[in-house]
């Protein structure tokens, strides 16, 4: 099993905030990261309220014209190039690839990386919401990394945890994460009234994680406060048995990111 190297958080990392680029940050997956937010500033853009999320409720989606253009996120991304760092992370506000360009965007940071930084890493960290879009697949195909979410096995489960307009379909998403080839899986456990960490749901999302058939597996809980104080994170005891659990149940390498 893989273990992920425990480390400190960067609050500016898990704001809402007004910077294309930001960081180094600390990241507890990735290391020493640049992240790039490509969604518009100073508010949250995303399908689902996660019960998790740290960004708190999402409120609608910004229109089409809101969001950066490929070339402004390329300069922000030029001017960081004198940063040391060891990955870029995609991210930002909720979900990057709602972005209407993602495709260009992705373009824009590709050339970027090839030109200025060395090859290091690029990777998406994503809910899967916009899948059904063929230039959202084909772009994330095209990075070192794309990270899905996945946390829940049972439909009705995955519902409470990314409470969503449209209803989350598990065999949806697991199908779309498959088609990908090579995602990497990423699930956040978390305890209270509502949880996906009891034996039984640990069960359902081991069998949903068989279906996805990802190349690696990322398993972790809350480090910073939720949007409910009801919401609690499990413990790294319970993540461990999580991880072993999977590792007899699937061939597939397991972090538990501390």
């Amino acid at each position: 099993m893989l273990r992920a190297v425990a480390a400190p958080s960067d609050v500016r990392q898990h704001q809402i905030g007004s910077d294309s680029v930001y960081g180094p940050v600390r990241s507890r997956r990735y290391g020493l990261t640049l992240g790039v937010n490509v969604l518009p500033p100073d508010r949250k853009a995303c399908r689902y309220s996660c019960a998790y999320c740290q960004l708190g409720h999402s409120r609608g989606l910004p229109p089409d014209d809101a969001y950066p253009a490929p070339g402004a996120i390329r300069e922000a991304l030029e001017r960081a190039a004198r940063a040391d760092f060891e990955a870029i992370v995609i991210c930002g506000n909720g979900e990057p690839t709602l972005h209407p360009a993602f495709a260009a965007v992705v373009e824009e940071i590709l050339r970027l990386r090839d030109e200025r930084f060395g090859g290091r890493p690029v990777v998406c960290l994503t809910s899967g919401s916009e899948l059904h879009r063929h230039d959202v697949v084909e772009a994330l195909r095209r990075l070192d990394e794309a990270s899905v979410k996945l946390d829940a096995g049972r439909c009705s489960t995955l519902r409470r945890v990314a409470v969503a307009p449209t209803p989350v379909c598990v065999d949806w998403l697991t199908w779309k994460i498959r088609s990908l080839g090579g995602a990497v899986v990423q699930t956040c456990f978390i305890d209270g009234p509502v949880t996906n960490s009891t034996d039984e749901e640990v069960e359902a999302w081991i069998g949903a994680i068989l279906e996805a058939s990802p190349r690696r597996v990322d398993v972790y809980t809350i480090d910073r406060p939720p949007p409910s104080a009801h919401v609690r994170a499990v413990t790294s005891e319970r993540l461990e048995q999580i991880a072993t659990r999977l590792r007899r149940g699937a061939n597939v390498p397991v972090r538990v990111v501390t």
